[in-house]
């Protein structure tokens, strides 16, 4: 099987929620009464929570082989949670626009990598996830 650099996957990983800005998203080729199709390949719930922007801020540290960052996630919330595909990453952290600390857990390791549930408070439009990964994230 062929490896992926860690920066690739990385990045990969963090934006594999996000609408792809040039073509057609599943999730807006449906009205709001259709539920949208799910991807079996991803533990992402569109129906609950879906990323509408991303605002990322790494460190690449080629010789150490390892990115540290801060994606912030502006996010549109119909449940008290939302999902997000990693693998291979460290979770430093996860806070509200206002400061406050994010509660969160991470799934076991799959063939889908692991699940990070974020549980927001109602009306929750915005969240950063502060992360880093291992010297081989895919491993």
């Amino acid at each position: 099987m062929k490896k992926i650099h860690p920066v690739s996957l990385s990045i990969l990983l963090l934006t594999a929620s996000c609408a792809d800005q040039a073509g057609t998203n599943v999730a807006e080729a449906t009205t709001p009464e259709q539920e949208t199709v799910m991807d079996q390949h991803s533990h992402a719930r569109p129906n609950d929570a879906r990323i509408t922007h991303l605002d990322l801020d790494i460190v690449v540290d080629m010789v150490a082989k390892r990115i540290q960052g801060k994606a912030s996630y502006d996010v549109e919330v119909k449940a008290d949670r939302i999902i997000f595909d990693t693998d291979g990453l460290t979770i430093e952290g996860i806070s509200l626009p206002d400061g406050t600390p994010a509660r969160y857990e991470l799934g076991d390791s799959t063939f889908l990598g692991r699940a990070l549930t974020v549980h927001v408070p109602a009306g929750t439009q915005r969240l950063t996830i502060a992360y880093h990964t291992g010297a081989d994230p895919g491993a």
